[in-house]
């Protein structure tokens, strides 16, 4: 852990011990509609997306098929993400939400300010896509948003996500 920078440890955790996708660690917001810190639960109800043509750039979306569900906030993680939440305060961004669905065609997809976990040092959503800069991504970090993106997208070992039946994940 030690090559991946402070403020991406919390992200590396998510991914390592709850079984988190890339793009589900990356869409968590700093509310109960992801964290239930007094039930000791993670909502997988969004992950963050990019595409430069759909939406304008960055949009919630539902996770991959059969992978929403609630997974127990393990003890490590939860103190990983409150030290988070103390150093790196989560940034109000706003972005198009589909969790509801894709609007019709012509309809402007719902806009809402979410408040992110996991932004760069500008306070900007990190891209869940950066295979062009991930050959590089271990030389010295001069980007928080690359080494995340590079340790935390590769799939969880399936021990990691079993322990969450609900999501249908194996």
């Amino acid at each position: 852990m030690k090559v991946v920078p402070d403020r991406c440890q919390a992200a590396i955790w998510c991914g390592a011990g709850e079984g988190l996708r890339l793009g589900e660690v990356l869409g968590l917001e700093n509310s109960e509609r992801c964290i239930d810190r007094s039930r000791q639960e993670l909502h997988v109800v969004q992950q963050l997306r990019f595409h430069k043509g759909q939406y304008g750039g960055f949009y919630l979306a539902r996770p991959k098929s059969g992978s929403v569900g609630d997974v127990d906030l393990d003890d490590h993680v939860a103190l990983a993400l409150g030290e988070h939440v103390r150093k790196y305060p989560p940034a109000l961004v706003e972005l198009p939400d589909i969790t509801g669905g894709t609007p019709d065609p012509g309809k402007q997809a719902k806009r809402r300010t979410v408040s992110l976990l996991f932004t760069d040092d500008q306070g900007k959503p990190i891209q869940p896509d950066r295979r062009a800069e991930r050959a590089t991504a271990f030389q010295p970090a001069d980007h928080a948003g690359d080494v995340c993106a590079l340790v935390a997208e590769e799939e969880p070992a399936p021990q990691h996500r079993q322990h969450s039946a609900s999501r249908g994940c194996g």
